[in-house]
This record gives structure tokens, C-alpha cells and sequence, in this order.
């Protein structure tokens, strides 16, 4: 399979759709790090003033849907890195297991893989490399490519049309979260279900949406906030 067939795969297009549709994505290429002796966010999070906090935001009265996804996109443009899995069902392929890292301000890496593939995007500025049966393909892209992402009236937009329903609280994986169902209308009809967690930042992305006429669904894991062992570097040879 070339590199170019790859990137037009629906794996790849579905990752643009959760950057327009579950708009957490799409607030990263707004992330820049914050300045020396800034405490981080997974700094605050994990003092114990943050624990009590949290243990008093469980008894508070939670904000509308779109409040909430609204904050939490506030939180994300202070994120210096993160790691997201990705599972999907319902590509022509088959089921897909991607992973993805990201780093302040345009550093991101994800690795596809399907039944009898395997790939990986690496992005670095206006720099795009393939990496795919051993073989790597540097791609130049337009210059300002990933601007609109920073861009709050392109994220605004991108808003047109969606509904947002407060689902309450609910625990996953030990932490109290506040669920959060959006139905966005552009490009295409799509569910997005948010599991967010205390702080603000989301643990988990559920998105319902149709691609090709397939229904899939993808879930999204997110971890290693503010990581400063991530690195995203160009790929060797």
C-alpha cells in the first residue's frame, strides 16, 4: 500500500473528524507551554489542595453541557503534551487501534494499526512524514496548514449547530467525571460522549459517526498530560 492510499484511508479521516467534531483535539495546536516556574496542569492536579478540591467539586451542582465542554477546552490550551489510544470499529479495514502523542505547540505522532497494516504520522511544523513498510516518506505541507486550529472563530464554527446534554456524574476508573453527550451537526452528523474529569481535562471520548456510509465509533483514552518524557521527533532513515 503506498503512502498516499494510506493517508486517504478512513482511520486518517476519521481523526480529522474528531479534530472538528469533539473540538479537544482540535484546541491543541492552540497549546503553548507555559512559562518557566508555571506549575503545570498535571502539577496542579496532583497536589493535595487539587485532592480536596476535587472531593468538593463532587458535592458541587455541575455546569451545562456546553459549559463544561466549553472549560474543558480552556483547560486543554494549557497542556504542554498528553497521549491518546484510539480504538475504532466500523472502518472498511477492519478494527483499528491507533495511538497518537502530542507536544506544544506542533509536534504530533500517531501510529495506525489495522488487520495487515501498519503506519505512522509524524508532524513536526509544516513537515509531514509516512512511515510505513519500513519506509519513510518526508511530505512538505502548506505553510500555516494547522493554523486554523488555533483559530477561535474557525473553532467557533466548527460549533454551529451542535447541542450539548449534561449526563451527571459518573465514575470511571476510580475518578468521578462529568458525562457529557454533544451532537454536532458539521461536517457530518456525529454523537460525541465526554467523560470529564475534575480538573476539567477529558479521560474519555466516545464519537458516533458515519464515514463512507459505515457507522463507526471510536474511543478515545487520553493519559500523560503534561508529560515532559513525551517526545515527538522526526522518525530516523
Amino acid at each position: 500500500m503506498s503512502s498516499r492510499s494510506f493517508r486517504s484511508t478512513p482511520p486518517v479521516r476519521a481523526w480529522t473528524t474528531i479534530v472538528l467534531v469533539a473540538l479537544l483535539a482540535a484546541a491543541l495546536a492552540a497549546c503553548k507551554p507555559a512559562a518557566d516556574g508555571t506549575p503545570s496542569v498535571a502539577d496542579a492536579a496532583s497536589s493535595p489542595m487539587a485532592a480536596a478540591a476535587d472531593a468538593a467539586s463532587a458535592l458541587a451542582p455541575l455546569p451545562d453541557g456546553k459549559e463544561a465542554v466549553m472549560a474543558s477546552m480552556a483547560r486543554f490550551r494549557e497542556v504542554r503534551s498528553f497521549h491518546a489510544s484510539m480504538h475504532m470499529e466500523g472502518a472498511a479495514q477492519g478494527t483499528m487501534d491507533n495511538e497518537m502523542d502530542y507536544v506544544a505547540p506542533d509536534r504530533f505522532r500517531m501510529t495506525m494499526r489495522g488487520p495487515g497494516m501498519e503506519a505512522t504520522q509524524t508532524l513536526v511544523g509544516d513537515t509531514m512524514y509516512m512511515t510505513h513498510d519500513g519506509r519513510t516518506t518526508k511530505l512538505p505541507l502548506p505553510a500555516g496548514m494547522m493554523d486554523k486550529f488555533r483559530d477561535p472563530a474557525w473553532m467557533a464554527q466548527q460549533q454551529e449547530g451542535a447541542t450539548f446534554e449534561s449526563q451527571g456524574r459518573e465514575v470511571l476508573d476510580g475518578q468521578s467525571t462529568h458525562k457529557v453527550l454533544m451532537h454536532q451537526t458539521k461536517p457530518t452528523p456525529t454523537d460525541v460522549t465526554l467523560w470529564l474529569g475534575a480538573n476539567g481535562l477529558p479521560l474519555q471520548a466516545v464519537v458516533r459517526s458515519e464515514v463512507q456510509g459505515r457507522p463507526m465509533t471510536t474511543t478515545i483514552r487520553y493519559s500523560r498530560f503534561d508529560d515532559p518524557t513525551l517526545k515527538v521527533e522526526p522518525p530516523q532513515g
